[in-house]
């Protein structure tokens, strides 16, 4: 009876963690300044033990996690146990001391209750622009993590409560846009009291600080124990994959990223993630450092194995790692790392993913439509004069590229127009939001046909935009995919790729194609900034698919006529939307003409 009383008291806790970090989402996305945090909600909240692991996450960014863990350990490697003191709130972005790229800020407040020291409050937190040699710190002509922004190693925003006003200013005076930039950092500072005061409560509820952080160990352990009991649900064997990233900034090639998963059994249930065999690093801004790949593992190993799993430190204790140093998922310092969050991170999760989906086949996908697509856009505001309130010059970043289409699963088609895997929740804003915050006016979004990678199950497709600036300004963009698609499995095939191009703004004909990475490319009132956001892969041969389900795909204008004949063998009237049975048929058998 005592074991099932703990047992059940143990869950409670760990669900009020869980509501906490979404309590403390919701008070930093009512309290934001700007836009990409109370709309796009690109960050992630968080409570760590007071050994320095990861005790609860929130439904947040999952590439987040090991970025947080890593910044963690940094700040017990910097300043020991003994160096966080009630009051104290640290501030880190630095990726050579295990942190993401610069503009991931996170915060961390050290919790007590009774003078000892319980658990620790944390929120990082995408910001619009850190500092660097381009506008909101994607630098895709950057060499070195030098030139892409402000960084901050484990310092103290505040100490013992009292702001430490000489680094703030320090980081204002970097920044474009200081207020947009101490708004939202002050955001930030609000989801920590709600953490203090949250952790503060549950510890007078069970009595004393002792007994939490004993139901704290015992939330890792209940985490570990599940996770080797999803891991011993796979089929033991060493499964590959592979995909790639595409342009560097300065090449227009593709780096290959590969994985050996080890599912192993015994002595007791565990996974090595191999990324040898992975190409060497960029000159450009698409390496990561371990911390961020690791991270991103980490999501597709949550993803995979178990998604109902605790989110813990706990639960990764089973996951050793294998991440040759100078290749472009473990770069030598100071290899520039601006894009590792959406670019060679979204591929380190991707073919954990591909691999682990071999080793359990209902539980695969195919791969997400990958980068989310930073497009940000950098000039002088049409509306300044109109309004004195209205900043002369401004730069803000544009999530429409985050509408991938999702990879098909073992029994439906992929989600459509969502964020990748690693984004979570990231979210598009509205159009009319957009459009009153910035000058730029949406021509259009809608879904792209025969987007989705052709499968017994599809891909989804992802969808095209067209945004067109009120005055002369320029534009920054990266994505992936623009080389290779996202891999179908088991037979399925790629999705649509990734294309940018600049259309006229009358006729929507197209000026120019670019690459999949540009820097401060110039755009007039005249043209349009056209994308097509990459589609998902399918899943099973095409072939497999059911005539009807690729009719209906027909009718809905996920699949054209044409396409239809050509991915699924399905022959189809383009009169009477009927399908030629007999044609059909004989092409499937590969008797008709192909």
């Amino acid at each position: 009876m005592g074991e099932e009383i703990i047992a059940v008291t143990r869950e409670i806790i760990a669900n009020r963690l869980n509501y906490l970090t979404q309590e403390m989402g919701l008070s930093l996305a009512k309290t934001a300044y700007s836009v990409l945090f109370a709309e796009n909600r690109d960050f992630s909240c968080a409570i760590f033990d007071r050994e320095g692991y990861l005790l609860a996450l929130g439904s947040f960014v999952p590439t987040h996690q090991g970025g947080m863990q890593g910044s963690m350990e940094y700040v017990l490697d910097k300043w020991g146990s003994k160096g966080l003191q009630d009051g104290d709130i640290f501030m880190h972005n630095d990726a050579l001391h295990k942190g993401s790229h610069c503009q991931d800020i996170t915060l961390f407040k050290p919790i007590f209750f009774d003078e000892t020291h319980v658990a620790t409050g944390c929120c990082v937190a995408h910001h619009n622009d850190t500092g660097g040699m381009r506008p909101r710190s994607y630098c895709p002509d950057a060499e070195e993590i030098y030139q892409e922004g402000i960084r901050f190693p484990a310092v103290k925003l505040f100490k013992r409560g009292e702001l430490q006003q000489d680094i703030l200013d320090i980081y204002m005076t970097n920044v474009r846009m200081p207020d947009s930039e101490r708004g939202d950092l002050y955001a930030q500072l609000s989801t920590l009291s709600v953490a203090e005061k949250a952790i503060k409560e549950l510890c007078e509820r069970y009595g004393s600080a002792e007994k939490i952080i004993n139901y704290f160990r015992s939330i890792q352990d209940h985490a570990e124990g599940r996770m080797r009991e999803g891991i011993k649900s796979l089929k033991e064997g060493d499964y590959e994959a592979e995909s790639y990233v595409d342009h560097d900034g300065w090449e227009e090639k593709s780096w290959k990223i590969k994985v050996t998963v080890s599912v192993k059994h015994k002595p007791q249930p565990h996974l090595i993630i191999d990324y040898s065999g992975s190409d060497p690093q960029a000159r450009g801004f698409v390496n990561s450092y371990f911390y961020n790949t690791r991270a991103n593992a980490w999501a597709a190993v949550y993803t995979v194995v178990d998604p109902y799993v605790h989110k813990c430190y706990g639960s990764m204790r089973p996951v050793e790692f294998n991440v040759p140093m100078g290749t472009i998922v473990n770069a030598k310092p100071p290899a520039p790392i601006g894009a590792c969050t959406t670019e060679s991170g979204f591929v380190a999760a991707d073919v954990v993913a591909l691999a682990l989906g071999k080793a359990r086949p209902q539980i695969a996908t195919g791969v997400w439509g990958g980068s989310f697509g930073g497009l940000g856009i950098y000039g002088e505001n049409p509306r300044h004069h109109k309004n004195s309130r209205i900043k002369e010059r401004w730069a803000s970043g544009f999530t429409d590229a985050g509408g991938v289409g999702g990879g098909a699963r073992a029994t439906k088609d992929g989600i459509g127009t969502v964020t990748d895997i690693c984004g979570g929740p990231i979210t598009i804003p509205n159009v009319e939001i957009m459009e009153a915050n910035f000058p730029v006016t949406y021509r259009y979004r809608k879904l792209v046909s025969d987007g989705g990678g052709p499968g017994k199950f599809r891909g989804s497709p992802g969808y095209e935009v067209a945004i067109q600036p009120e005055g002369p300004m320029h534009f920054t963009c990266l994505c992936n995919k623009g080389y290779h698609g996202a891999e179908g499995i088991f037979g399925g095939k790629e999705g649509s790729r990734w294309k940018l191009e600049i259309r006229d703004a009358e006729t929507d004909s197209i000026l120019k194609e670019l690459p999949p990475k540009v820097v401060l490319h110039p755009i007039s009132p005249m043209e349009i900034i056209h994308i097509n956001v990459p589609g998902g892969g399918g899943y099973g041969h095409p072939f497999e698919r059911d005539p009807e389900r690729v009719k209906e795909d027909v009718i809905e204008g996920y699949v054209s006529i044409d396409m239809a004949k050509k991915d699924y063998g399905v022959v189809i009237n383009p009169e009477t939307l009927e399908i030629d049975v007999d044609t059909t048929e004989k092409l499937r058998h590969g008797k008709g003409d192909q």
